[in-house]
This record gives structure tokens, sequence and C-alpha cells, in this order.
């Protein structure tokens, strides 16, 4: 990448880590052509998901009951989780 000034990379480096959702000092490593910094992994949660609990304990669930525990793992309204599922059943 061409020489830019700091303060025009940094801009630049923030607007598209917003964009990726990714972080910045990530995003201007890449941009630098640096390898990637080095990050320690996250902790593993400590309590299983509610819809993994429910699959490894064998326990059926209705589909209301299953896009509720989904919806809950994700922090999302049910409504949005059945339109999204939905959404993914019409791809395949």
């Amino acid at each position: 990448m061409a020489q830019l000034p700091d303060h025009l990379l940094k801009r630049a480096a923030e607007a598209r880590a917003k964009a990726e959702g990714r972080s910045v000092e990530d995003v201007m490593a890449e941009m630098k052509s640096e390898p990637e910094p080095v990050r320690a992994p996250a902790p593993a949660p400590s309590t299983p998901a509610p819809v993994a609990e429910a699959v490894a304990t064998g326990a059926a669930l209705s589909m209301d009951e299953l896009l509720a525990k989904v919806a809950e793992a994700k922090g999302m309204p049910a409504a949005l989780a059945q339109r999204s599922a939905e959404a993914r059943a019409k791809k395949t």
C-alpha cells in the first residue's frame, strides 16, 4: 500500500474495522502488511448453551421451544430467529 499519513491510515482502518466488525488493530496490521497481532484464546463458556444442553439430554423440543432457546442463546427476538431459520431453509 502507498505510504499514507498516519492520521489518514488510522481513519481508514477505523472505518474498515467498523464495517467489518473487526478490531482497529487487526485492520491496521493488515493495511501495513504486518502479521495480525496474537490474541489470547477466548475462555470456554462455563455453562452449556441451552440448546446444546437440551440436545445432550435427549429432550424432545417443539419447534417453538427450539426457536425460543436459540433466540435466548443468541440474544435476539424469537420472531427474528424464526425468520432467519426460514431464510436458511430456503437456501438449501
